[in-house]
């Protein structure tokens, strides 16, 4: 009975460290990179067909600056969003609506940050759609 109580709190702890976009409304994971502390651009390929009408960034452990993201669609399109904020460790931008009607089909989402941290540790950064 009491590995079982234990087995269940790590669980809850375990869901409870999770960035909250991830937790809860319906959002699910894009892709992720991990990132370095200076100024760089990344891009991660969404794969499948799925149409969204909002994407929210996360950061892992250490702070990311970012400065402008840029949504690709598969028709071709794309949505340049300019952030230019820090995100905390553990926090997520806003809720990114995308243009168009009924949601669009996300290609990659490239994204030029600098991760703010100490002693050039790396911190994680995940796209989440809905």
């Amino acid at each position: 009975m009491r590995v079982i109580r234990v087995s269940i709190l790590m669980a809850m702890a375990l869901i409870a460290a999770a960035p909250a976009g991830a937790q809860r409304g319906g959002w699910r994971l894009l892709g992720e990179r991990e990132v370095n502390d200076r100024v760089d651009r990344d891009v991660i390929p969404v794969r499948g067909e799925r149409r969204f009408s909002q994407v929210r960034i996360c950061v892992g452990t250490q702070a990311v600056r970012f400065y402008d993201v840029d949504i690709r669609f598969r028709n071709g399109g794309n949505q340049d969003v300019a952030i230019r904020s820090l995100i905390r460790p553990g926090g997520c931008t806003r809720n990114i609506a995308l243009t168009g009607r009924g949601g669009r089909d996300i290609t990659s989402v490239a994204f030029t940050y600098e991760a703010a941290s100490l002693r050039r540790a790396r911190s994680h950064v995940r796209v989440f759609g809905r």
